[in-house]
């Protein structure tokens, strides 16, 4: 159950769940949420988007279905993943938009670098002012600005 006060379905508190295990899930309807994760990530969901974070020893995931703008707090020892679909992006500390509408994700790069994967293409790092797309699972395009 999501509620406006940002706690997990489990009831406890985002900042609980850094070693529980259970996912934090975060929704926004006909406007955006500004959300800060338990590992100090910021982000700012679209309207009518959904958002679900998990902590492991060795990496952090968000699953995600509609649009944000993500600003990736640096640890170099947990990488930050992002899945839209069938495609995932991977970062380490960044600031990026991400959009994830039927099956086609966008990806905008404002700093840093990430990663972007389907499971029919290898991966491809793109840097700030760089975007990109998987459209159809699979295929990844790379547009310059």
């Amino acid at each position: 159950m999501i509620d406006p006060t940002g706690l997990a379905s489990s009831g406890q508190r985002g900042e609980s769940c850094r070693t529980c295990g259970t996912p934090l899930h975060y929704a926004a309807q006909d406007e955006g949420r500004s959300i800060t994760l338990p590992d100090r990530s910021s982000i700012i969901l679209g309207p009518a988007s959904t958002l679900s974070f998990e902590m492991a020893n060795d990496e952090r995931v968000a699953r995600l279905d509609g649009q944000a703008e993500l600003h990736v707090a640096p640890d170099w020892a947990r990488p930050f993943l992002v899945e839209v679909g069938e495609a995932q992006v991977r970062v380490t500390g960044t600031r990026f938009t991400l959009t994830h509408r039927d099956s086609c994700a966008q990806l905008s790069v404002q700093s840093g670098t990430v990663e972007i994967a389907s499971p029919a293409v290898r991966p491809r790092k793109l840097k700030a002012g760089e975007e990109a797309g998987v459209i159809r699972r699979s295929t990844i395009a790379k547009f310059l600005p």
